[in-house]
């Protein structure tokens, strides 16, 4: 049986299949660059949103980075100052504790053997009390040299205190000493009373030194080297 044109069933059905066939090829391949055109297209606008996203992501990230660091480093430096501080305190303590366990008498004799003294005498501990009145309770140890020459009016005393809050009750007793040896010499003798006047008082608790000298400032050399921290100078 012939239809259109002539042509068989078979082959006009082939042909329409082939016909609908080539349609949707055609068709579909066009959707697919259609779908990949438009794909593309997106992602080339939107990599270029991400990466200035990212690098102003990074450029922050760098910042708090920097911050973070400078916290750090300034938390370390104040650490390691108040460490140092510690340290150098500790050492001083240390070493004051270690120059604190000389008796009175081994600071006079320090004294005089610095000062190249050879004309003073030694009071003994119980007649110290009839220069320097101190109360009971206040000093434990004590040491006092006075020259043994009329001319010459250097003394050397050293008192070692029971406790640092009888500093200030020692000192008072000092000074009415010094003060009544003046008046003593204030019109008899001129060396003297200048000697008194410019007496001049040394502290490192637990020691107290007094000395009367034409050169206090050499005394107080002499003394500070025993320790190695700062002294304490009253000039009277």
């Amino acid at each position: 049986m012939k239809l259109w044109r002539g042509y068989p069933p078979a082959y006009l059905v082939g042909r329409l299949l082939l016909t609908v066939y080539g349609w949707a090829d055609f068709y579909f391949i066009d959707a697919d660059r259609c779908i990949e055109f438009l794909f593309y297209r997106d992602m080339k606008v939107k990599p270029m949103q991400n990466q200035i996203s990212e690098i102003n992501s990074e450029k922050e990230q760098k910042k708090n980075n920097i911050r973070l660091t400078i916290v750090v480093v300034t938390i370390i430096a104040i650490i390691a100052a108040v460490l140092s501080f510690l340290i150098l305190l500790f050492m001083k303590n240390d070493a004051r504790s270690d120059k604190t366990n000389f008796t009175a008498h081994e600071i006079t004799q320090y004294i005089i053997a610095k000062m190249d003294y050879d004309n003073l005498s030694e009071i003994s501990t119980d007649n110290i009390s009839k220069y320097y009145e101190i109360p009971d309770g206040i000093i434990y140890d004590s040491s006092m040299y006075l020259s043994s020459r009329p001319d010459n009016f250097t003394e050397i005393a050293c008192f070692t205190l029971r406790s640092e809050d009888k500093e200030s009750e020692l000192l008072k007793v000092i000074d009415d000493y010094i003060k009544e040896k003046s008046a003593t010499y204030q019109n008899v003798n001129e060396k003297a009373y200048n000697a008194i006047n410019n007496s001049a008082v040394l502290t490192h608790y637990p020691y107290v030194l007094v000395s009367v000298s034409s050169d206090n400032n050499a005394v107080e050399n002499a003394f500070n080297t025993m320790f190695y921290d700062e002294k304490t100078i009253t000039t009277q």
